[in-house]
């Protein structure tokens, strides 16, 4: 199963529709084509995935629902978002149905 980021965009253009804004990535330094995507190896989350690092060194990857494109990570109330202060706990917060079934699987 594969998913372009346009599929992506237009996945998320109501569930999260800033996320892929032109002012957003503006704003970032950043453009579709620095953007991958790709199934997490439990395969109930769309990884995108920076392949260089947007202004303020971000690199960090977003995590989206496979079954409703929710953005599940990172949410938009999180406060660290660049790849040194990445903390990927949240796997815990959540539900079993969407975490690896390996409890040493990386993501």
């Amino acid at each position: 199963m594969k998913l372009s980021v346009q599929e992506l965009k237009h996945a998320t253009r109501f569930t999260n529709p800033f996320f892929f804004s032109r002012e957003n990535l503006k704003y970032l330094g950043d453009s579709m084509s620095n953007y991958r995507v790709k199934l997490t190896d439990c395969g109930t989350m769309w990884e995108l995935i920076r392949k260089k690092p947007a202004r303020f060194g971000d690199i960090s990857s977003a995590f989206f629902s496979i079954n409703d494109y929710e953005q599940v990570w990172p949410n938009l109330s999180s406060a660290k978002s660049t790849a040194k202060d990445v903390d990927l706990s949240f796997v815990l917060s959540l539900p079993k149905s969407m975490r690896c079934k390996n409890d040493n699987q990386k993501f």
